[in-house]
């Protein structure tokens, strides 16, 4: 995909595109931002997916970067970005609404916490 597309075509409708991106660009930066774009302004799935795979990366990184000279800077940057996501940034569009529209899916994108299906709560009609 070339860099003008990424830039001049909506990113609604690249997302798919641009969620492989996100999973396998061999560069960090454009991993990223990749990343990055679909987590402010995709649709709330893929939201939330990018935001999963952004955090990863970061959290990937930090390990590697464990033999850098200054490893608490990706772990820095992966707690932004999940302090950014427990205050309740809002995502780019026609309307305000949250990055991570369910609370299961912040719990699993801050803590690594998944609800047992078991323990799910029962769907009501309306919501």
């Amino acid at each position: 995909l070339s860099s003008t597309a990424l830039a001049f075509v909506p990113i609604d409708q690249l997302q798919a595109v641009r969620l492989e991106l996100a999973r396998h660009h061999p560069d960090v930066l454009q991993r990223r931002s990749a990343a990055i774009a679909l987590a402010s302004s995709g649709e709330p799935a893929v939201r939330v997916e990018a935001l999963s795979l952004l955090l990863a990366d970061l959290s990937r990184s930090d390990r590697v970067a464990a033999t850098a000279p200054d490893p608490a800077r990706e772990s820095a940057r992966r707690d932004a970005v999940a302090d950014l996501l427990l205050t309740g940034m809002v995502a780019l569009g026609e309307r305000a609404e949250p990055m991570v529209p369910s609370p299961d899916d912040l719990l699993m994108l801050v803590f690594g916490l998944g609800r047992e299906p078991a323990r799910a709560r029962p769907e009501r009609k309306g919501e």
